[in-house]
């Protein structure tokens, strides 16, 4: 495997996270979850690398991904815990591709309307 990992293998490790968190009743901390999941990943040897911030490389992914995750609403997370939604549940059973590509659409979408609040703001002057 290259020294990257492809949006569908984060796809694939998003989705086993997913049913964990559904078998461990729809919420977890982040990090007992991650744990809980890490066995049943097939890690590589690259997946399983330290960044330079100490973390797994493959948590590093996941964490990040879920973002995009939140913001399609897969998933909430407030203060360590991870929840998974009605529209995560729904997710697991999407084809291959689906629940990333969808989070990931759904975040710029989201980023997007943000920005261009912002923008709207910061144009606006009051006298």
């Amino acid at each position: 495997m290259p020294n990257k990992t492809p949006v569908d293998r984060i796809d694939d490790m998003l989705r086993v996270i997913f049913q964990e968190l559904k078998a461990m009743g729809g919420q977890a901390r982040g990090k007992d979850l991650l744990a809980a999941a890490e066995p049943k990943l097939n890690l590589t040897d690259y997946e399983r690398e330290s960044t330079r911030s100490g973390a797994t490389r493959w948590s590093t992914h996941i964490r990040f991904y879920t973002v995009d995750c939140v913001k399609a609403g897969y998933l909430l997370k407030s203060e360590g815990h991870w929840t998974l939604t009605p529209k995560g549940e729904k997710a697991i059973k999407l084809p291959p591709d689906k629940p990333i590509g969808t989070a990931q659409r759904r975040y710029r979408a989201w980023k997007k309307a943000r920005d261009e609040d912002h923008d709207a703001i910061d144009n606006t002057t009051e006298c």
